[in-house]
């Protein structure tokens, strides 16, 4: 195949670039200021590649400043989409787009399937709901994968900061009433490389398998790491942010088990790759 993998250098791009070239897919890989998918003559001028997929890892991901800066949030996560669709309106090109489990607002008691009924909360979860949306145009050519609580070798994210946290300090609050999937970047990549070799298309939820807190994943990566630490768990009332985030973020992953023959391993055991192989400098006393 020949992929052009927008937003290559963030923390799932990465990922996704390396999956790819790993299996000999012809590859061209950009990020800005290379190109800005909110413009469409830099669009049309990546698109000179000819790929037959375009994989849009590029987004705007600070959820908490998005509140303060929603026409930032808007202009990626939503007309960067609409400008990729517009470019391949009239090309044979697929898409495959990346989404968040912030399109639901976390009240259902169990774990969210493809057709449940988006409710964003938050000017960053609007966003990408628009980008999919803006998608719609694209019909069979588009694959949209909603992931949650991702994490990996590249970038700022949950465990890294954890650790830090938790070799710096005696004790440790962590919110208990949030509950989801840690998501391994490198899994994530692997099922999208997947997706894109089988031709699928259409909305798919992608996590690794299993559903835990963030205390419980707190303590876990603590433990796996064999640091002694009081972990004390907290309501998200006690630990306000700018940004709503969902309590249930769970999202059932059935769809994607069926297209690839199994589900993503279990967070647990993908949690103990991370920090034992793939992020062994977590592993020193610092």
């Amino acid at each position: 195949m020949r992929c052009l993998v927008l937003g290559c250098n963030g923390m799932l791009g990465r990922r996704v670039v390396e999956a790819f070239a790993a299996h000999g897919h012809e590859l061209c890989a950009m990020d800005l200021p290379e190109v800005d998918i909110t413009d469409p003559q830099s669009v049309e001028a990546a698109l000179r590649f000819d790929p037959q997929w375009v994989i849009n890892c590029a987004a705007y991901t600070a959820v908490d400043q998005a509140e303060d800066q929603p026409d930032a949030a808007m202009r990626v996560n939503a007309q960067g989409p609409r400008v990729l669709a517009a470019a391949l309106a009239e090309r044979s090109t697929r898409l495959l787009h990346i989404s968040t489990d912030y399109v639901f607002d976390g009240t259902k008691p169990g774990p969210y399937c493809e057709d449940d009924r988006p409710q964003p909360l938050g000017a960053y979860a609007r966003s990408k709901l628009a980008g999919e949306t803006a998608l719609s145009v694209l019909g069979q050519r588009a694959t949209i994968v909603r992931t949650a609580w991702l994490y990996g070798p590249d970038g700022g994210h949950f465990f890294r900061t954890i650790v830090r946290l938790a070799r710096e300090r005696g004790e440790l609050s962590v919110v208990e009433d949030q509950r989801g999937t840690p998501t391994l970047s490198n899994d994530l990549a692997a099922a999208i490389l997947e997706l894109c070799r089988s031709g699928r298309s259409g909305l798919f939820h992608a996590t690794n398998s299993g559903v835990t807190t963030w205390y419980e994943a707190a303590k876990t990566c603590c433990e796996i790491l064999g640091i002694n630490i009081t972990i004390r768990p907290v309501k998200s009332s006690q630990m306000p942010r700018k940004a709503p985030r969902p309590a249930n973020s769970e999202l059932c992953c059935d769809r994607l088990a069926a297209a690839l023959g199994g589900p993503l391993r279990p967070w647990r055991e993908a949690l103990e790759c991370y920090l034992t192989k793939l992020e062994p400098a977590l592993r020193e006393n610092k």
